[in-house]
């Protein structure tokens, strides 16, 4: 008899054990797409900066910046060598470096500068600081 209460006292400190890790690991997330404002839906990239933002590159409409409430987007017109974007990283600094399917930018003060001299139609798949 005593085996039968050890037992039936083990299954109900793990059933409340359960199911308070049950409640305690919900997480709430919110999914964003073109409709609120992010430039195209296939993301190949994604880094939080130490200002806050969320960078997000996508497959062919540039990287876009998001502030928890909206999103700028930033494409070939504003300075990145290809609307791909593969790679995404932050510098000591604070620039954030974009690697694209045909070259390197950096960001800085919110310009968009081309890095020269490397080869033409370089394909960025990563970037490393």
């Amino acid at each position: 008899l005593r085996r039968r209460g050890d037992r039936a006292a083990f299954l109900l400190l793990a059933l409340v054990c359960v199911s308070t890790q049950a409640r305690a690991q919900q997480v709430s997330l919110r999914s964003y797409s073109v409709e609120e404002g992010l430039p195209q839906s296939q993301v190949n990239a994604a880094i939080q900066s130490s200002t806050g933002y969320l960078w997000l590159g996508t497959r062919g409409g540039g990287v876009a910046r998001f502030d928890g409430h909206e999103f700028e987007s930033f494409s070939e017109k504003d300075g990145l060598p290809d609307s791909e974007v593969n790679a995404l990283v932050e510098d000591p600094d604070g620039a954030i470096w974009i690697g694209t399917r045909s070259g390197v930018a950096r960001y800085r003060q919110g310009i968009i500068y081309p890095v020269v001299g490397l080869p033409d139609g370089l394909d960025v798949r990563a970037l490393e600081i």
